[in-house]
């Protein structure tokens, strides 16, 4: 496990697993935080997308990071056909947007469209924001975290969603790729929403039936697989 010239972390799937099982705060602080994601190859370019989202939408660059398999190489997803997998072409880039004001921005908003009675009639025939929706008042599962692909049209969602559309993905990444975003209010939810999936990840790995298989020395090659659609709602 090393950094190489422009700041990738070069980690197994073997080094990983091994990390999960016994540091996870390790894992999480030393390699799927820190680094350039793997799908972009220089930290120049790095940079250049992370100063264009926080000039866009107010907040500092530091409290901006790119995570899952673009960021590593490879994806963590405790799924068979997913875990280990390099990430590919049809591969997202996941944005963490790690912000106490943005969030509550977005948390005010998402409470005032709530409170219209047309608009809840609405939430709940999409399935997506429903569940959404529970996760922030049953707290179970609750990641102090916005999808924003799982909002309505609120102020500060158009705004990000222009955001991510201008956001120039292909000149950094070589590639078109879709932006994805997630708001956290701190990087403590950061860490549980990593914690959380490592937890998944290690009972997997451990299930006496049908356990997922084990890390190797490089990641499992690329195939695509099918993803749930998600659901719009103005």
């Amino acid at each position: 496990m090393h950094f190489d010239n422009e700041g990738h972390l070069v980690v197994s799937p073997r080094e990983v697993q091994a990390l999960a099982f016994s540091d996870k705060n390790k894992l999480i602080n030393t390699v799927l935080l820190p680094g350039t994601p793997r799908a972009i190859s220089t930290y120049s370019q790095y940079c250049r997308l992370l100063y264009h989202i926080a000039d866009k939408i107010g907040i500092h660059p530091n409290n901006l990071l790119l995570k899952g398999s673009t960021k590593i190489g490879f994806s963590i997803a405790p799924r068979p056909e997913k875990v280990w997998m390099e990430y590919g072409p049809a591969s997202d880039l996941d944005l963490a947007i790690v912000d106490a004001g943005f969030f509550q921005v977005v948390d005010y908003e998402v409470g005032r469209w709530e409170w219209n009675p047309d608009n809840r009639g609405r939430m709940f025939l999409n399935r997506r924001l429903l569940n959404e929706y529970r996760k922030r008042t049953d707290h179970k599962g609750r990641f102090d975290c916005f999808r924003f692909f799982d909002l309505p049209t609120i102020p500060s969602m158009e705004r990000l969603r222009e955001c991510l559309e201008s956001a120039p993905v292909e000149d950094c990444c070589g590639f078109p790729r879709l932006l994805r975003a997630f708001v956290f209010r701190d990087w403590w939810g950061v860490w549980k929403r990593y914690d959380f999936d490592l937890y998944c990840l290690c009972r997997g790995l451990q299930q006496v039936k049908d356990p997922l298989p084990p890390g190797g020395e490089a990641p499992r090659v690329y195939q695509e697989t099918e993803e749930p659609e998600s659901e719009e709602l103005d």
